[in-house]
């Protein structure tokens, strides 16, 4: 009995074994797996069973592939940014909430608007040329930086005018120039306005600097400030100038008249022709002695410049004497010297030929020299040769007799 429990209980161990097993399925046909257990659960398996033992095996492989380490990696993905809404659909919503009505544009309404919009900057940009431009007045094709700076003149010959002046000189020069560069004088647009150049065509033109509209109205009240100041100015020098005229006038009018004795006016219009008569008798005597007393004051100035100018006079006139006597012997010695730098010119010349050419020479005369003492050594050792050899014979001789 208790074999049999054994048999009973190893049986059912392998059954549940075979229900929980892995992926491992044994079939029937499998050698060494034939036994009645395994024949019956195979045989006796349902549809259910199969189902479950399925799920079961899923299981346990997503348990076993979960327990497996996380893979690591090595790049990183870069997802593209979210493009922005379409600036058209930006452009309905604005308009649909400004718009009263709710309506929306169509294409037509906002090519209309943007053609309005280029106008505008058009017209903008055509009022801040200059008046030559707007009104299209006659302009020089080519400016003459050179020209002369008179064509601007102030009555006023002070520092600060005359900067002023070549300001406004460079400034009209750089304007007629940029206007000539940029705005061509045979094509005109629809208003008989120049029409503006392609920018590409005059990338290296000195640029004008670009002001606003308020710095412009601010620089059109300052100047006329200016001019106004300046009106006021001329009005009281006009003023001033009539006033000095009339006083001019008066001074000339008021004279001392010796019959009343006293100062009156004499003016061209009077009946007092002796009157007039004695005032420039009196102008020519006063004069006349304020002439003699300026002839005594210089006729003693001289003499006073004789005496002391007299020493002086003698000094110079023996520098001069002594100056000429040295300057002849000064002219012969430069004569003297002359002709010694002509001498030593001439020896510093042949020298230098001289030392040019031994130095042309001198290689040659060593080289062939060389070459001699050479032929000398060959015709020595030769020599020296055949004395050994005659004395060689010599000995012979004295041996042999």
């Amino acid at each position: 009995m208790a074999d049999q429990d054994n048999e009973q209980e190893q049986g059912s161990r392998h059954a549940r074994r075979v229900g929980q097993g892995s992926e491992r399925v044994v079939d029937g046909n499998t050698p060494g797996a034939k036994s009645a257990v395994s024949a019956a659960t195979t045989t006796t398996m349902s549809e259910r069973e199969k189902l479950k033992r399925r799920q079961k095996l899923r299981q346990r492989l997503r348990e076993e592939l979960s327990s497996l380490p996380s893979p690591t990696d090595a790049c990183t993905i870069a997802l593209p940014d979210t493009p922005p809404p379409p600036l058209h659909l930006q452009e309905l919503h604005q308009h649909a909430s400004s718009n009263r009505d709710g309506m929306l544009e169509d294409a037509s309404d906002r090519d209309r608007r943007a053609h309005q919009d280029v106008e505008r900057q058009k017209e903008l940009e055509f009022q801040r040329q200059s008046q030559v431009i707007q009104k299209n007045l006659p302009r020089p094709s080519i400016v003459n930086g050179n020209m002369e700076h008179t064509f601007i003149e102030f009555h006023d010959k002070s520092p600060n005018y005359v900067n002023a002046g070549e300001m406004i000189r460079k400034e009209m020069l750089m304007m007629m120039e940029c206007d000539n560069q940029m705005f061509d004088r045979e094509n005109q647009d629809d208003k008989g306005r120049p029409a503006l150049k392609a920018r590409k065509k005059h990338e290296s033109i000195a640029r004008l600097p670009h002001y606003s509209d308020d710095q412009l109205q601010k620089a059109k009240d300052m100047l006329e400030e200016q001019l106004f100041k300046e009106n006021e100015l001329h009005q009281y020098d006009k003023h001033k100038h009539e006033n000095d005229e009339i006083l001019e006038s008066m001074m000339e009018q008021s004279v001392f008249i010796p019959s009343l004795k006293r100062f009156g006016f004499v003016s061209n219009k009077t009946e007092l022709s002796g009157e007039k008569l004695q005032v420039r008798q009196q102008e020519f005597h006063v004069l006349r002695k304020q002439l003699d007393k300026s002839i005594t004051q210089c006729k003693q100035n001289e003499q006073k410049l004789d005496v002391l100018c007299k020493g002086y006079q003698n000094i110079a006139k023996f520098c001069c004497f002594f100056f000429l006597k040295k300057k002849i012997n000064t002219a012969k010695n430069i004569r003297e010297l002359h002709t010694k730098l002509l001498e030593a010119d001439t020896q510093i010349r042949i020298y230098q030929e001289l030392k040019e050419r031994e130095a042309e020479v001198i290689p040659y005369r060593l080289k062939e020299w060389k070459y001699l003492l050479e032929k000398e050594k060959q015709r020595e050792n030769e020599l020296q040769h055949k004395f050994e050899d005659l004395r060689a014979q010599l000995d012979y001789f004295k041996e042999t007799f």
